[in-house]
C-alpha cells in the first residue's frame, strides 16, 4: 500500500468515525446533516 493510498484509508476512516460519534451523541437528525455534506 502506497503512502498516498494509507492517508486517503485515513481519511475515509475519520469522517466514518465523526459521522458515527456524532450519530451517537446527537441522533439520527446529525446523522443525515453530516451524510449531506
Amino acid at each position: 500500500m502506497s503512502q498516498s493510498e494509507f492517508t486517503q484509508l485515513n481519511i475515509i476512516t475519520y469522517f466514518l468515525y465523526e459521522m458515527l460519534s456524532c450519530c451517537f451523541v446527537d441522533g439520527f437528525i446529525c446523522c443525515e446533516t453530516a451524510g449531506g455534506i
